[in-house]
């Protein structure tokens, strides 16, 4: 087996692409692009996480915020058919309320976390159960009783609730009513002084727009740094390759020469040359003159 396999990899290291790149990555020039190629991928892999944690925390501020303008809006517009308990006038606004741009759903429960009303029409394309009961005995170990509490859910087919259709994301959000001096002195006395939670809303509010703008702008942002990336390892190629690898070969090509006996070569010296190469080519090119002026010399003396 192992046999096998040695005689294997001797076959694939013939192959022509397979020893010039073996001998590109053995060589100054290669490794110095392999190392800034790799050092400007991890750049970007470190980027794309930190703008990812930073997009998130944007979006999921977003989310809430714009959930805590929503959530007071409703209840600001169902405060006064809840003090006169007026319940037609508190159906006829949640229908309104459910007709805005951005609001799918609006359900108010009881107390005792019963549906008391809902916005959900039975002539929709699509008929939700907007009573959470019939699939959560308990809402309480989804939503908290007495704070504001958020969820970001998909369709679920265990939910008759988010089993809408569209199979879009949605932000539910479950606002508690609490008790109100306004509350329990009003004329109807439906609550007393010890009620702590009067009833709760329930809002649901289409993520799809939302997601959409982060994804793309997501996408956006990884094509404009991949690009960049991929302009600035062709940079960095191309600048190696001049600064560095050009000049290599001609020194590499020169000392081939003088092996072969022909010490009239001389390396050339650009102006815009490293200053580093500058030293080494003037250093080899008077190295050259000297053994070229001991040839003579020798040649001289034997005469």
């Amino acid at each position: 087996m192992l046999l096998n396999l040695k005689k294997f990899f001797q076959r694939f290291l013939k192959y022509e692409t397979v020893r010039k790149y073996i001998s590109i990555r053995s060589s100054i020039y290669g490794r110095v692009v392999f190392i800034v190629t790799s050092a400007l991928v991890i750049l970007f892999i470190l980027y794309n996480i930190a703008f990812r944690s930073i997009y998130t925390n944007f979006f999921n501020t977003t989310v809430r915020q714009n959930g805590n303008n929503i959530s007071s809006i409703v209840e600001g517009s169902l405060y006064y058919s809840m003090l006169e308990n007026d319940k037609a006038m508190l159906q006829r606004t949640l229908d309104i309320i459910s007709t805005m741009s951005g609001i799918d759903e609006v359900n108010m429960y009881d107390q005792d976390d019963i549906l008391a009303f809902t916005s959900v029409s039975p002539e929709s394309e699509f008929v939700s159960n907007p009573n959470c009961k019939h699939c959560h005995e308990d809402l309480v170990s989804m939503f908290h009783y007495k704070n504001q509490t958020y969820r970001i859910v998909g369709e679920t087919e265990n939910c008759q609730y988010f089993h809408n259709g569209d199979n879009q994301r949605h932000l539910v959000i479950r606002k508690p009513i609490l008790n109100q001096p306004s509350c329990y002195t009003s004329t109807c006395h439906a609550h007393s002084k010890d009620d702590e939670v009067l009833s709760s809303l329930i809002i649901k509010l289409p993520l799809q727009d939302l997601y959409y703008f982060a994804k793309k702008s997501s996408t956006n942002f990884l094509i404009l740094a991949a690009a960049i990336t991929a302009l600035l390892v062709s940079f960095l190629m191309v600048f190696t390759r001049k600064k560095i690898k050009d000049p290599l070969n001609s020194i590499i090509k020169v000392s081939e020469a003088v092996s072969s006996g022909d010490n009239s070569m001389r390396l050339p010296i650009k102006p815009k040359l490293l200053k580093d190469l500058q030293k080494v080519s003037q250093a080899f090119n008077n190295m050259l003159d000297n053994i070229d002026q001991s040839s003579k010399e020798l040649q001289n003396w034997s005469q």
